[in-house]
């Protein structure tokens, strides 16, 4: 419901900040409705290119739309 999307957006910001890939990884296993694709990634990606940019961009050219799209 409401309340697991919001706890799930919030720790992904907060794990984001120490380890993103495993913040985004997080995300995608707990994928469970579009909601997913477009803020908590945003953030996400954004901690990630801000902490590692070689490796925020590789991550973003080997998704798959729509990911892809949401997340650049």
């Amino acid at each position: 419901g409401k309340s697991r999307r919001q706890y799930m957006d919030a720790l992904a910001g907060v794990m984001a900040e120490k380890d993103p890939a495993a913040a985004f990884e997080m995300m995608l296993a707990s994928q469970s409705s579009p909601h997913y694709g477009g803020g908590p990634l945003n953030s996400i990606f954004s901690q990630w290119a801000e902490n590692d940019p070689a490796a925020a961009v590789a991550k973003a050219a080997a998704l798959k739309s729509p990911l892809r799209t949401v997340c650049s």
